[in-house]
C-alpha cells in the first residue's frame, strides 16, 4: 500500500477532498482539522501537521499535485513562536 508521509495515499486523498470541500463552504482550517480528526480518530494537531507537510511537499510529489487538481489550497509560512 502506497504511503505519503505516513498516511495511506487513499487517506491523503480523503483529507485533501475534505479540506477542499470545507474551504468551499467557508470553514476555517482550524475547524476542518478538528472535524477531520474527530471523524477519523486522529488528533487535530496531527491532522494539521500532516496537512502542512503534504502542502510543503506538493511541488516534489506528483501524487500530491494530482490530488490538488489545480485547487487553490495553500498554506502560509509557519511562524515559530
Amino acid at each position: 500500500m502506497s504511503k505519503i508521509n505516513g498516511y495511506t495515499e487513499e487517506e491523503a486523498k480523503t483529507l485533501v477532498e475534505f479540506i477542499k470541500d470545507g474551504k468551499s463552504k467557508g470553514k476555517t482550517l482550524t475547524y476542518l482539522f478538528e472535524a477531520y480528526g474527530i471523524e477519523r480518530g486522529r488528533a487535530k494537531g496531527s491532522v494539521r501537521n500532516y496537512y502542512y507537510t503534504l502542502m510543503k511537499n506538493a511541488d516534489e510529489d506528483e501524487r500530491i499535485v494530482k490530488m490538488l487538481d489545480g485547487s487553490s489550497l495553500s498554506v502560509e509560512k509557519i511562524r515559530e513562536f
